[in-house]
């Protein structure tokens, strides 16, 4: 854009619970639905909860007794199990996770692509059952998920950030790897975050002093510490 200015694209998913919408075909894979065909839609059973003027304690446990009963589930692993059923090999579901995962399929994507690797029936599978009172849709974060929204704003971004809890290396290497498979040589940048607790990461003196540099290799060119506001409390532990 004719400035020294770099657009740092970051990404807070891999601790992600909740999404505002599925009009995105390339959230659909990690947006949960509820795989009980039983289990009637959890507003309605919170919703009956308030009017009978339940306690906090007993909505929270009309909640989590729905979550059990509802067994939710992304999309993939509903079409991986019932594939299974069907005596799809292992090495063929496999194949079928990684061409979802190539092409960003949407839900009916994925259900014609495992009706060519032997789906019969379409299994139950419902994301409207499980949201919120608010309309959020419920969403599995993850380093997979991260790659996924790193890949689709690397074309409008220099560096890709990944915010994540605790400084493992594993995770910055899987982060890294599945952005270069799509987009080879693009800069990452990582913050080594006040809030990180080393010790308990499990990290000794050595992997301390080296993190910086192991990171280096996986290409995060961008490597800093945030401030924390003198206005708000920050956790140093």
């Amino acid at each position: 854009m004719g400035t020294t200015n770099l657009v740092v694209a970051r990404t807070d998913s891999e601790a992600a619970t909740l999404i505002t919408t599925n009009i995105d075909p390339r959230d659909h894979a990690f947006i949960l639905g509820s795989t009980n065909p039983e289990a009637s839609s959890l507003n309605d059973i919170m919703l009956a909860g308030e009017l009978a003027r339940k306690s906090g304690s007993e909505m929270q446990r009309l909640e989590d007794e729905w979550m059990t009963r509802a067994n939710l589930q992304i999309y993939p692993d509903t079409l991986s199990e019932a594939l299974k059923k069907e005596g799809v090999s292992d090495d063929k579901i496999k194949e079928f996770r990684e061409k979802l995962i190539s092409t960003h399929a949407s839900n009916t994507s994925s259900l014609q692509i495992a009706k060519e690797f032997g789906l019969k029936e379409a299994p139950y599978w419902n994301w409207d059952t499980p949201r919120t009172r608010e309309g959020y849709y419920r969403y599995q974060g993850g380093t997979q998920c991260a790659i996924n929204r790193a890949i689709a704003f690397a074309p409008h971004a220099d560096l890709l950030w990944m915010e994540t809890k605790s400084p493992i290396y594993a995770q910055a290497k899987e982060f890294a790897e599945g952005v270069h498979k799509e987009r080879p040589g693009q800069w990452l940048a990582y913050n080594l975050s006040p809030s990180f607790n080393w010790d308990a990461a499990g990290l000794g003196e050595k992997e301390m002093k080296e993190y910086v540099w192991e990171l280096g290799k996986l290409g995060f060119i961008f490597q800093f510490i945030t401030v924390c506001p003198l206005s708000l409390p920050c956790d140093i532990s």
